[in-house]
This record gives C-alpha cells, sequence and structure tokens, in this order.
C-alpha cells in the first residue's frame, strides 16, 4: 500500500521504495502476520485454511523427480506429524499415485513401526480394497525380523485369513530358502500348535509331497485315535489276525484244571485232567468247542488222529503220558462266520515228589482269522 505525501513524481518515488521493502520483508513471524514463500514462517497458534469446493482446497506440486523431492514435508516433536480427521465417512489420509506407492512411511526408531493404524470404534484398523492378479497387502523385511506379524491380547486371533476362493486358502505360507513353509509355535500342555478344523465333510488335514514322505515325527508316545489304513503298502484284509496265548500252571494231583479265559474264546478250549489211569502211566488232555459251528481237530497222535466237534460242548480227549509227552494240535473252524485256524502245543507232567509233588500243564497256541 502506498502513502501519498505529494502529488505526482514523488508519489511514484515514495510506493517503489515502498515496494522495495516489502521485497525484502522477513518471513512472517507471529499471529496475523504474511505467510511468505520460500523463507521460514513462525507461529505458536493454530493456522486454518477453510472453503467449500470440490476440487483440493490446497494443492502443492513439486515437479522435481529427485529422491528427496516431496510435495509436502511436516514434522513435529508431537504425536505425528501430520493428522487427519475425515468427517461424514471420509479418509482421515488418502494417498494416490499413477505409478509408485500411494502412501508410503519410514521410521528410524529402533522399536517403534513405520506404520500404525488404530480404530477405537470397533471396526478393523486397516482395510486394504483392490483388483489384482498379484499381492494386495506386501510386507518385506530386509532384517532378521519377522515381514509381518500379528498380536492379540484378547480372544482374536494374532492373524486371520478369508478366502471365498474354491482352491485357494484362507493363510498361505512359503518359503523359497529351504525353511518351512507355515511354522505353529505354543507353550500349551494341552493344546496343538497348528489347529484344523473343517465343518463341512472333508479332511482337517490334507498332505501333498512330491515323493518324500507327507509327515515326519520326532516322538514315539503314542497317538490316540489315529488309524493307519496300509502297512508296507498291504491293507489290513492282507493280513491274518493272530493271537497268541501261552500258560504254565502248576496244580494238585488227581484235579482238573479248566484256563480261564480260553486259549481261543469263542472258539475252543483245552482242560487237563491229572488223575493216573489204572496202570499209573497216562493223564487227559481235553479239546472242547466253543463254537456253534463245526470244529475240526487234528492231533499228532495215534489214538485220535482226527476228530469232529460238530456243536458247542462237543470234547474230544486224549491220554498223554503221565512223565510229559507234549501233544500237538491243528483245530479249525469258523466262529463267528469267520474262517479261523490255530496250532496248539499242550503238555501236561504228572510230577513226583522229587519234582514237585504235583502236576505241571503249559499251553501255547497261536490263533489267526482271515
Amino acid at each position: 500500500m502506498c502513502g501519498v505525501f505529494v502529488k505526482g513524481a514523488l508519489t511514484g518515488v515514495v510506493c517503489a521504495v515502498v515496494g522495495g521493502v516489502g521485497g525484502l520483508a522477513l518471513a512472517g513471524s507471529g499471529v496475523g502476520s504474511v505467510f511468505n514463500l520460500g523463507q521460514t514462517n513462525s507461529v505458536d497458534a493454530d493456522s486454518m485454511l477453510n472453503g467449500s469446493t470440490n476440487s483440493p482446497l490446497l494443492e502443492v506440486r513439486n515437479g522435481s523427480s529427485g529422491t528427496n523431492a516431496s510435495g509436502l514435508t511436516a514434522r513435529s516433536a508431537g504425536v505425528a506429524a501430520v493428522h487427519g480427521v475425515g468427517v461424514a465417512g471420509s479418509a482421515g489420509v488418502f494417498g494416490e499415485s499413477d505409478t509408485g506407492l500411494g502412501v508410503r512411511a519410514n521410521s528410524k526408531a529402533s522399536s517403534s513401526p513405520a506404520l500404525q493404524a488404530r480404530n477405537n470404534g470397533g471396526g478393523p484398523a486397516g482395510a486394504f480394497l483392490g483388483s489384482t492378479s498379484s499381492d494386495l497387502v506386501q510386507a518385506t523385511n530386509n532384517g532378521s525380523g519377522n515381514g509381518l506379524a500379528g498380536t492379540t491380547g484378547s480372544s482374536g486371533n494374532g492373524v486371520f485369513g478369508r478366502s471365498s476362493a474354491g482352491l485357494a486358502s484362507g493363510v498361505y505360507g512359503q518359503n523359497s530358502g529351504g525353511g518351512y513353509g507355515i511354522a505353529g509355535r505354543t507353550g500349551s500342555a494341552t493344546r496343538g500348535a497348528v489347529f484344523g478344523e473343517n465343518t463341512g465333510s472333508g479332511p482337517a488335514l490334507e498332505l501333498h509331497t512330491q515323493g518324500a514322505a507327507p509327515m515326519t515325527v520326532d516322538s514315539s508316545a503314542k497317538v490316540d485315535l489315529l488309524n493307519a489304513d496300509l502297512l508296507d503298502g498291504k491293507d489290513s484284509t492282507d493280513f491274518a489276525q493272530g493271537r497268541i496265548y501261552t500258560l504254565a500252571v502248576s496244580f494238585p494231583h488227581d484235579q482238573s484244571y479248566f484256563p480261564n479265559p480260553a486259549p481261543a474264546p469263542g472258539f475252543f478250549e483245552i482242560s487237563a485232567n491229572c488223575t493216573l489211569d489204572s496202570a499209573g502211566n497216562y493223564v487227559n488232555l481235553t479239546v472242547t468247542s466253543q463254537s456253534t459251528d463245526p470244529v475240526s481237530v487234528i492231533s499228532i497222535s495215534d489214538i485220535h488222529p482226527y476228530a469232529l466237534l460238530r456243536q458247542r460242548g462237543d470234547a474230544i480227549s486224549y491220554q498223554v503220558l503221565a512223565h510229559g509227552v507234549p501233544l500237538s494240535l491243528f483245530i479249525q473252524g469258523t466262529p463267528g462266520g469267520r474262517q479261523t485256524v490255530a496250532t496248539a502245543n499242550v503238555g501236561l507232567v504228572y510230577r513226583t515228589p522229587e519234582d514237585g509233588n504235583d502236576c505241571h500243564f503249559q499251553i501255547q497256541t497261536l490263533t489267526s482269522q482271515q
């Protein structure tokens, strides 16, 4: 503004002087001062740019492509250098780029993140929306720390992933350096480090390899309710189900002994009678059927080399030398409708006072079913 002292040429001289002083003016300082571009301005109060327009209210452009070039730089020793507040559902801070990063965060702090989002209203702190065939979110750590870490102090999950694609994963891990694709760790005494649940009819865990074993373990502890369908490539139907029975017992002379349980419950039993015959040479062993189906008995004996026990309770007795000659038996039947074969080696000894003065009875059987 020019001061009018005299008319004419003197007026122009005064204006020129004033104008020159304005061009050399110091930067604005204090409330109400002029904001001078290209210089440092300072004020200890809020400054507001207010308006109503369908375009940016303030636009800053920097045509430099230098590594330190930026459109706007803000510094603060307080909570945040830039604080954006959105109203009526708008974004607090919005960043957009044609080819580079829309928003970039950088921090030199050793314990604070470069970017932090917080939602005090109960909603998510961050949301990423896009339509791309590449990663929607990328986290790269060039140090020894994690690329992405999720922490929760309540009942929620540290990291949660969801996908509606039929062949995709809710959470996917991949390692190109020879390490684990996905790793789980817990200090719980009752919970597993990795949990899988399928609420449909499919398996909870599916493993695929390129020829190596699909799973390795470092414990010999038994896993409850874990069933194996194949053993060395063979199905359970390729193996006969067998049962080994052994017995060694002594009992007084002139008595009988009935093993309990029987060598093959529901199939047959073998009992001993340690009463000498009239000549004092023989004692008796008896095979009794416990099956409702016929039972065939073949023995290495000249007295009864073959016997057919047609129904439950039928029996065949063998006299054996009292001084202990074993009896071998081959027994076959279909108890419960299943083909069953057993071999039995049986011995009964009438012992004198020098040897124990009792009867010694031994049985060893092997029973198998197909």
